[in-house]
């Protein structure tokens, strides 16, 4: 914040203490106003995202900061339309947690978020509207992120968006605890009460791929829907791929394992669920138990682990390099996404058994090729 901005922030509170003291007139509202002003131009003067909109198409996420001037710039009226955000390699939350998602009905997300496999923690209690690490998305590429904490409010709620239209959402885990609560129908009819591990409820050629659900998904109310992946979907198509629920899912008026409830019925593709009242898709969808799910019974001919891992190959061998499903690896109860290991940055010494490798601090690794031990440590010209 420059120096000029403060002393005008500085000005204006002291005008707005004074005018406090007497009764509310029209001079009161317009210093408040003024005040408003100045701070949010301040606050856009110090948001990296807003100044270097119009500059760049990459953007990087290092900090819960960083995470929270991205939220700030998108549910300011920045789409980030044809950019591309990623959380970086050292990206990290410490034990903060995002309290406002990301887009709004007004302002949604419509760019492409990759969340680089960096967990990021949620803390959302809204009093309406939508719920999740992103609020609405539109024309958004969602992927690459696992989510914890919870996401509440009183309409639409999920881990990943609350709401989503015409995007693609891949590769992403749900731990957070999702729950939407609404006892009134809604006018406007996109939604009531809908809950998804995934994504609350979508409008038109939303596809999800490879993910999974693994925290109690609720949506209390009259007109309530909530299910594993997606609570709600209007206006197909809605094709679900590649996905699982180990969690259990609980509303009022449908749920399902993978998908509460749709105008029709959705495309559900080699999707499956831990004994869950599945009542809305049961005949798309594969109920398996707790030891299938583990990878001690096999599902039919091969492990679940085995399933997933078929279709991401035959995926990733069918598609462009613009969608890469991540593999599948057995955890402890059930199967969970394989996160890539980072290439060996070292590079080979010709003729010899070594490998070299320039440090962050300016210090050069060398190391023996077979045995992976440091054999030397020399300082380098940085």
């Amino acid at each position: 914040m420059t120096p000029r901005v403060k002393r005008a922030i500085a000005a204006a509170m002291s005008l707005t203490m004074l005018a406090a003291a007497t009764p509310v007139s029209p001079l009161y509202n317009a210093i408040q106003n003024a005040v408003s002003s100045v701070t949010m131009q301040a606050s856009a003067a110090d948001n990296k995202y807003i100044v270097n909109y119009d500059n760049t198409d990459t953007f990087s996420i290092a900090s819960f900061d960083d995470l929270n001037m991205f939220a700030e710039a998108v549910n300011g009226g920045k789409t980030f339309e044809n950019k591309t955000i990623t959380l970086a390699d050292n990206f990290n939350m410490g034990t903060k947690a995002l309290t406002t998602p990301i887009g709004t009905y007004e302002h949604s997300f419509k760019g492409t978020f990759d969340g680089n496999n960096k967990t990021i923690k949620l803390n959302i209690e809204s009093a309406e509207g939508y719920a999740g690490l992103f609020g609405c998305v539109e024309g958004a590429t969602i992927r690459n992120i696992p989510v914890t904490g919870y996401a509440n409010c009183n309409q639409t709620a999920g881990g990943i968006c609350g709401f989503a239209a015409y995007s693609n959402i891949y590769n992403c885990t749900n731990n957070a605890t999702v729950e939407a609560q609404n006892n009134a129908y809604n006018p406007r009819g996109d939604c009531n009460a809908c809950a998804g591990g995934i994504c609350g409820s979508t409008i038109s050629d939303v596809i999800v791929y490879n993910c999974t659900n693994n925290a109690a998904v609720k949506a209390y109310g009259d007109y309530g829907y909530a299910g594993g992946i997606l609570g709600y979907s209007f206006y197909l198509p809605l094709v679900v791929h590649n996905c699982i629920n180990i969690a259990a899912v609980s509303g009022k008026t449908d749920i399902g394992g993978i998908c509460g409830g749709s105008d029709e019925d959705p495309y559900i593709d080699n999707c499956y669920v831990l004994d869950v009242n599945n009542q809305f898709n049961e005949n798309d969808v594969t109920v398996i138990n707790a030891e299938q799910f583990k990878g001690t019974q096999k599902v039919g001919e091969k492990t679940l682990t085995e399933h997933l891992n078929t279709y991401v190959d035959t995926f990733n061998k069918t598609h462009s390099n613009d969608i890469t499903l991540l593999e599948w690896e057995q955890g402890q109860d059930y199967p969970i996404l394989k996160i890539p290991v980072p290439q060996d940055a070292y590079t080979e010494i010709e003729g010899t058994n070594l490998k070299w490798k320039l440090e962050d601090d300016g210090k050069l690794t060398i190391s023996l090729i077979k045995t992976d031990e440091t054999d030397t440590t020399k300082n380098a010209m940085p």
